[in-house]
């Protein structure tokens, strides 16, 4: 195996989060091959297995992340869109072209949605409403 995800972690701790707040997903990578260059990507599902997000170093424009051996990531989403529910996520190592993976790992109900109201739908999308007369 030329590269694994050694642990993730999420804060706050025990998964347990308001709509609108921050979610910190911690990654640590290591590679049997010094300086191989990854990508990372977190896929946020509910308990359907419908994916709600997909988080990617590769499509958010970055550089593949290299490091001589162990590496830690986080990813940081300040305004959580989520709106209720559980919610289980799958980090996925892949290599620096994003077509490969290396490893995966899946953390069935990482986070816990507490609503503090009824929610229709299981994400908060930013929006504005305007009403112009006839």
């Amino acid at each position: 195996q030329l590269a694994f995800i050694e642990q993730v972690g999420v804060e706050p701790s025990g998964g347990q989060v308001a709509p609108g707040s921050e979610i910190r997903v911690r990654i640590a990578v290591r590679r049997a091959l010094p300086d191989l260059p990854v990508h990372l990507a977190v896929v946020v599902e509910d308990e359907a297995g419908v994916a709600l997000a997909v988080l990617a170093t590769k499509w958010d424009g970055l550089a593949p992340l290299v490091a001589h051996d162990r590496q830690e990531v986080v990813l940081r989403v300040p305004d959580s869109p989520f709106a209720r529910g559980r919610l289980d996520l799958t980090v996925m190592l892949a290599d620096e072209n994003g077509l490969q993976i290396f490893d995966q790992a899946l953390l069935k109900g990482a986070l816990s949605v507490r609503a503090t109201r009824w929610e229709p739908g299981t994400m908060r999308v930013a929006h504005e409403w305007e009403s112009h007369p006839g």
